[in-house]
Formats: C-alpha cells, structure tokens, sequence
C-alpha cells in the first residue's frame, strides 16, 4: 500500500501541469489574437479557389440588390482588396465574408450588420470571447464545410435495395447457426458481397469526412459563440442550433473511424470492422446521412451563416480600428455623390481627393499615369465597400445606393473569337440594358470604345455616355478624347489630372483638378526619354498641321 501515495501525488502533478500547461498555451493564443486585432493578415496565403466556393454555390441563386460581376472584380483588383480588408479569424468566417463584399443585400440588413460591428469595437471582453473560439475554425480543413451545403449529394446506387437483403440474410444465418452451427459457413459469400459494398462506400465516406469533421467543430464554435451576450442579442433566431445537435448525432460515425484508429488497439479496431461489413452499418449510416443533409440541409448552411457573419463583423471592426481615416456612408435618393478625402484602401500612401457631382456625370481627362484610372477604381472600390460593409475610406461619403457595373480593363478573347472592340460593344449593350430597370446604377468606363478609330469613337462614346447618363445613373469616365469634353460638358462635371515637367523630369500630384486637361506633354515625355530628336522633330510637324487642320475646319464651320 506504500506505493499508493507516491502514485497518487504524481497523478495528481502530472493533472496539475496539464491544467497549468492549458491555461498558458489559452492565454498565448488569446494575446496572439488580441494583437492580430486592426492588423492586416501577416504572411497569409489566400487560396482564392477555396475561399470563392462558398460565393460559387450562393451567389447563383441567392435574393440581392446585385450580385458583383467578374468583370467589375477584374477591372479593380478585388483580390488584392480582399486581401487588405480581410481581418476574419475562420476559414468560414473568410469565405463567407468573401460572398458578403460580391452580393450586395439592401440598406436594412446593411445597417443591422453595422450595429454588431460597433458593438464589437466597443466591447474588448466580448471579441475576446468570440476570436478564441472562431479560432478553432482556422485549420485549412474547415473551407470544405461548404461541400455539405449542397442541392446534389452522392445518389444511392441502383443495386442499394440488395444492402438490406444481404443484411437480412446475414442476421438469419447467424440467428439459425446457434441450432445448426453448419449454417455459419453460408456467411462467407454473404460476407464477400459485404467486402464489395462496404469498401465500394469508403469513398463516399472519404469525400464527406473532411467536411463533416469540421461541421462537428462548427457546431460547437456556433454553441460557445451564441453564449456570447453581443452575439445573442444580434440575432433574434437561434433555434437552428437545437436542430444542429440532433443532425450531430447522424453524422458523428464519419468520423469514428479517424478516432478509433488512434484510441484503441488494430486487434479490436479490425473486429469492429468486421461487424460493420457483415451488418452493411457503414452504408445503411452513410446513406442515412446523405438522406438527413438533403432534408435538413438548412442546418449546414445556418450554421454556416451564423459562424460567417459574426467573424465578419469582427473582421470589419478590425478593418475599422486599424485604419487611419474611414467614414460610414449616406445614402441619398438623389443624382449625386459628394465625398470628402477619398482614397484606395490598398495603395500606401495614396493620395486623397474630393469629389462632388451634382444632377452630373464626371468626365476625366489626363495623362497615362496622371491617376485617372486609380481614382475611379477608389470611387468603385468604396462604393462596394459601403454598400457591403459600410465602411468607406473617405472622410466622409454621400451617394445614392447603386448597382455597379465597370468596363476598364478589357482584352481580347481569342478563344472566343472576339476582338477588342466585339468585347466592348458587348460589355457596355450589358450596361444599357441595365438603363432599363428602375434602379440607379454606377458606370465606371477607361478609354471608351478605343478599339475603332477617332471619329468613330469620338462620335460613338459621345452617344452612349449621353445614354447612360439619363436618369439616376452616375456615370464615371476617363478619357484622352478632349473633344468628348466640348460635346458632353452640359451633361457631365469635367475634372483632369494633371503632370509637371521640370530639369527633364517628370512629376505626377495625383491631385483632382476641376475642367478638362489644358497641356500637352505626349511627345516632351517621349524627349525626355530619350527618343531620337528626328523622331521628336517629325511628331512635332505634324502635329502642327494637324492642329493647323482643326483650325480651319473649326473658322470654316463658323462661317
């Protein structure tokens, strides 16, 4: 009996280690997470293949004001926003909140998302809570819980009525074999058939085991998250959590065999498997399994949804912290945008501009690498995010709550066969159409129609820009075309940016200046660069004569 005691101390050391060694390994990753909050992602690898499809699968069917284009998505760079406003702690969390930037809802559930995010930024205990807990649902494995959200599911195979005939076979001669022993040799082919459904369905439960061992981990995320005080009062149904428990209980054999490899010895594992086949459990639970996801499949995707929208808004609330300058938006009914200070999210040290539109369109003129095409791209940019997340990088923003359509960055389609300017026609007769709907719109253009020559694109753009402008719709437009400027300054603000040249160097402000561009620097930026001076010499010529040309037909249409 001496023995006891020395045994029992160490037990009891041992146990005391362990909570101790628990304790510091909760409060390292909680300060971990505390100091992670208002910082961008540290060294992330965003694999956009994953994170996007959770937003494939929804956006398709999904109810919303507008579901974002992957044209506007190219033309801004949307990865590379994703990446800076990206804040969230789980892989649901980031791919949910990857939907939310693309499926533009409306106002309402706007503002009611913004509500959880202040309370968030106000509240360190709570988001304390909440990131230790949607942490567990970082590991790369938690992006295939969008697989159980599914309207198709692995379909049972034609033979599937014989699983319950080999069963039925397998209980009678093991139930006649106590009374005639020489039975139990009829269940070696039954147990052959048995091998082949039973190893034919490891597959299925392949395919689904990832997924359904991180919905387990889900559920329990959502469990200590819906404890939270913040969380709870957010949102006024929580009853899919009930329903969570009970499919829980459907699903958990997925991944018994993952514990019992590692908790019990091969001997008794390999009998266990024996059973299973003989009695088809596997597939009889497998299809069982399927049968409750194809019924109560909404569980998935509540769960799903709970678990992304409070690490989302706890992402925002990051977003929002570390930032040195973000407004909320207002929206208007009326044909304007008023902002104050804008500025790309993602580019250091940007410089910030105004800009004010009234009953107007804007009409850009410039320079190649004056900052037109940026400054556009900033408008879009913080027109999504307000509309999304609403949050602006501005210091302040005002404008009518708008779909949003670009057409900046367009090439050819060779495997289509299109060129160009089949590309452009296309995209923008998609922009017309959209004039037809009682809706206000955003249209974001760079160089309209520079697929055609002058007089045709001069003419064309003056049309179309005219067109889209009718309404409530803003149009926003970047142009080198200046005599775009004398046939739409009626209808649009003309604004430019401009460039300075001093001791053969070349200087940009980025700076929004009002009217339309007044220098001609194109062939000095060649000179400064070195281009051949009889190469300068001939462009100069005959630019003047070209400009003697305009002369003349501009007195001879006056007279």
């Amino acid at each position: 009996m001496s023995y006891i005691i020395p045994i029992s101390v160490t037990a009891l050391l041992i146990a005391l280690l362990y909570i101790y060694k628990r304790k510091k390994d909760r409060e390292k990753i909680k300060n971990q997470l505390n100091k992670q909050f208002g910082q961008p992602k540290e060294e992330a690898y965003f694999n956009f293949e994953l994170i996007e499809r959770y937003f494939d699968k929804v956006s398709k069917n999904v109810a919303s004001f507008q579901v974002l284009n992957n044209r506007t998505i190219q033309d801004i760079d949307w990865h590379a926003i994703f990446e800076f406003v990206d804040r969230t702690y789980s892989k649901i969390g980031q791919q949910y909140l990857y939907a939310k930037l693309r499926i533009i809802e409306d106002e309402k559930s706007l503002k009611k998302f913004d509500t959880l995010v202040t309370q968030l930024q106000e509240d360190p205990a709570a988001r304390e809570r909440i990131a230790f807990s949607l942490n567990r649902g970082s590991n790369l494995a938690a992006y295939h819980i969008e697989e159980l959200i599914s309207d198709r599911h692995v379909p049972k195979p034609k033979w599937y009525p014989l699983v319950f005939v080999s069963l039925m076979v397998s209980v009678s001669v093991f139930i006649l074999s106590f009374k005639f022993p020489a039975l139990i040799i009829c269940l070696l082919p039954v147990l052959v058939i048995n091998f082949f459904f039973h190893y034919w369905n490891k597959k299925n439960i392949d395919y689904y085991k990832l997924a359904t061992i991180e919905f387990l981990k889900s559920i329990r995320i959502a469990e200590e998250l819906s404890k939270v005080e913040v969380v709870s009062q957010h949102f006024s149904n929580l009853d899919f959590l009930k329903r969570a428990k009970a499919l829980k209980q459907k699903i958990q054999f997925i991944t018994f065999e993952e514990t019992v490899s590692h908790d019990i010895t091969g001997v008794i594992y390999s009998f266990i498997e024996l059973i299973k086949v003989l009695l088809n459990v596997e597939i009889i639970q497998t299809f069982n399994f399927i049968k409750a996801l194809e019924n109560e499949g909404s569980i998935v995707h509540d769960t799903f949804r709970f678990i992304g929208e409070v690490d989302a808004a706890i992402s925002v609330a990051s977003l929002r912290t570390g930032s040195e300058k973000y407004c909320k938006p207002t929206f208007v009914k009326s044909k304007e945008i008023n902002i104050q200070s804008i500025y790309h999210p993602s580019i250091s040290g940007c410089v910030e501009n105004d800009l004010l539109l009234n009953q107007k369109s804007l009409l850009l003129t410039g320079s190649n690498m004056s900052g037109k095409t940026t400054f556009i791209r900033s408008v879009i940019i913080n027109s999504i995010l307000a509309q999304t997340i609403y949050t602006c990088f501005a210091e302040s923003y005002t404008a009518p709550f708008m779909k949003i359509f670009s057409s900046i960055r367009i090439m050819d389609d060779l495997l289509d066969g299109k060129s160009y300017y089949q590309e452009e026609v296309d995209t923008i007769r998609g922009f017309i159409s959209e004039t037809q709907h009682d809706v206000p719109c955003l249209f974001a253009m760079d160089e309209l129609f520079k697929g055609t020559n002058t007089a045709e694109r001069i003419s064309g753009g003056k049309a179309v820009l005219s067109y889209l402008n009718k309404g409530n719709n803003i149009v926003l437009v970047a142009t080198h075309d200046i005599e775009l400027t004398q046939l739409l300054n009626e209808e649009y603000e003309l604004f430019h940016f401009g460039e300075l040249i001093e001791d053969n160097q070349l200087f940009f402000d980025h700076k929004l200046k009002k009217g339309p561009v007044r220098t001609r620097n194109a062939i000095r930026i060649l000179e400064i660069n070195n281009y051949p001076a009889s190469v300068i010499a001939d462009a100069i010529q005959v630019l003047s004569r070209v400009d003697e040309r305009k002369l003349i037909k501009e007195r001879t249409s006056l007279n």
